[in-house]
């Protein structure tokens, strides 16, 4: 269980006191700090948003998860704070979100060929989904499905790479890259960016 700086945070998302929730770390996540709070009212998910990723993004994701959740998704959704903002900046800079807690029967450790249709299947209708949202975000990561610009960091790069097999590597990427043609221009749409 957590100690105090937690347990305040999360009383800025109740307008009525709930049970002393147990808050626990939940899972390892690179980008955010994530943590299960978990009471007899409710379980929600609370985190610490990377410094990197500017607060006012939780009103992107509120928009898109409201469209999906529309459409028959089941995404999380942002609960607002009680002076009604989807976020909590504390007294250090942090900024946290707290959203509902979906449970799941988690993932499996190892995906089989005959997965992987399915996945990238659910995949392709998420895309489809997400192309009917007119939405332009208010954060971006500069450069992030920038073919051209990442093979000229690995152009620039190259040289300097110390182990022989990755310079291998980076070589056998740039050839290749450079054999593909340019596919034609399509309109900027919403996608799911994570690998």
């Amino acid at each position: 269980m957590l100690d105090l700086p937690e347990r305040k945070i999360v009383k800025q998302f109740y307008a009525e006191p709930i049970t002393e929730p147990e808050i626990t770390p939940l899972g390892n996540g690179l980008v955010n700090t994530t943590y299960l709070v978990s009471s007899s009212d409710e379980t929600g998910v609370l985190q610490k948003i990377s410094p990197n990723i500017p607060a006012e993004q939780t009103l992107d994701y509120t928009i898109v998860s409201d469209f999906l959740n529309s459409k028959g998704w089941e995404l999380p959704t942002i609960r607002k704070t009680l002076q009604g903002y989807y976020y909590f900046a504390d007294e250090q800079g942090n900024n946290w979100r707290l959203t509902n807690y979906l449970s799941s029967t988690g993932t499996p450790n190892s995906v089989k060929m005959s997965g992987g249709r399915s996945y990238g299947s659910l995949l392709a209708s998420l895309h489809l989904d997400l192309s009917l949202l007119e939405h332009v975000p208010s954060y971006q990561i500069p450069n992030f499905h920038d073919t051209a610009y990442y093979a000229k960091q690995l152009e620039v790069a190259l040289p300097h790479i110390p182990n022989e097999t990755a310079q291998k590597y980076g070589e056998v990427i740039l050839c290749c890259y450079s054999e593909q043609q340019p596919l034609e221009a399509m309109p900027e749409q919403l996608v799911h960016g994570d690998p």
